[in-house]
């Protein structure tokens, strides 16, 4: 109002009641009294994400969303003031809102948390058909690549039935998430009954002596070929 508008419109603009915007101008309630009370009911600051990763959005991210959005600000701006991508923006409002009114930050918290928890039921370990096949496949000396494609043509219009091979390799090596019978690797090509981590093939072993001795770095002498055994590479 300071800015020249009238209550009706800065009521509009803030996406509050009139008569809650009489009330903050005149009455006991007003932002200085909120204030005073711990209830600040101006936009906060973005604080960043803090608590279980970085990844995901924190309450203090998610309550400012709610108040820049009850400005009519856009996508981009609330992202751009929080350091997110609009995209992040724009699939925490299609996720956590379950209509298209008004956005409620403590309870798309709750919606995002019961959807995170993990380990999630195998596919394999869930689906006897899928599973069988699976082995029926491996047993024809297939890679789990081909396992893979063939999952697509067999159950072409069920996607959550198709796997990528990494899934395969898991459940085969992986005693603790293990779905499929006990000794199923034998059935992969390579015969290998255990899974070498992915951290040691990228350690190249050592192909030379680190303590040799240069050819360059030998005593002049030997190059006169007056001592035995300083004759190599001699032909005769």
């Amino acid at each position: 109002m300071k800015e020249g508008h009238s209550n009706r419109a800065a009521c509009k603009i803030l996406g509050i009641n009139q008569n809650t915007g009489h009330r903050w101008l005149h009455g006991r309630n007003g932002v200085e009294g909120l204030v005073q009370q711990g209830l600040d009911p101006r936009p906060r600051k973005a604080v960043p994400a803090a608590a279980v990763s970085s990844r995901y959005l924190s309450e203090d991210e998610r309550i400012f969303i709610a108040d820049r959005l009850l400005v009519r600000a856009s996508l981009q701006s609330i992202a751009r003031d929080l350091g997110r991508s609009p995209s992040t923006i724009s699939r925490e409002l299609v996720r956590n809102r379950p209509d298209s009114r008004r956005y409620h930050p403590f309870r798309a918290k709750k919606m995002a948390q019961k959807r995170r928890p993990r380990p999630r039921p195998a596919k394999l370990a869930s689906d006897d058909e899928l599973r069988r096949y699976v082995v029926e496949c491996l047993s024809k000396r297939w890679s789990p690549q081909q396992v893979c494609r063939a999952l697509k043509a067999r159950f072409p219009g069920e996607k959550h039935r198709h796997l990528a091979h990494e899934t395969v390799y898991r459940a085969l090596y992986h005693l603790s998430i293990r779905p499929v019978p006990a000794g199923s690797a034998r059935l992969l090509r390579s015969g290998k009954f255990s899974r070498r981590p992915r951290t040691r093939t990228k350690v190249k072993p050592r192909q030379y002596m680190a303590d040799a001795l240069k050819i360059s770095d030998r005593p002049a002498h030997i190059a006169t070929r007056e001592e035995a055994g300083h004759w190599e590479s001699q032909c005769f």
